[in-house]
């Protein structure tokens, strides 16, 4: 085998190793927290209520949220599990600065 065959493989690992690398990076510094999970849920909850909720969403429903939520921190994502009644869970990933809910429990 000739060396310039041997360095190309080399340089192709290096590549990709270098690209893993920095995706557990990026992945590591945009884990969204519990502030940025709250923020987003409160701008969820806005979308999805009417003008009257919209008022006071800010002062009443952040404090409830984020006091009724429990994070989990894997370093790459977290998730967020909100009760909001004994009956009514949420579970939601959070990575890349993106949420997304993937089970809701609404036993009511």
């Amino acid at each position: 085998m000739n060396k310039k065959g041997e360095c190309i493989r080399l340089s192709k690992k290096l590549i990709v190793i270098l690209c893993v690398t920095a995706l557990f990076f990026l992945c590591a510094f945009t884990n969204p927290d519990q502030e940025d999970y709250t923020n987003w849920a409160v701008h969820h909850l806005k979308e999805d209520k009417g003008i009257l909720i919209n008022l006071g969403t800010d002062y009443i429903a952040k404090p409830i949220i984020n006091s009724s939520t429990e994070t989990k921190d894997f370093l790459f994502f977290s998730i967020f599990q909100t009760s909001y009644s004994k009956d009514n869970v949420t579970k939601t990933i959070g990575f890349f600065n993106t949420f997304i809910t993937f089970d809701k429990q609404n036993n009511e």
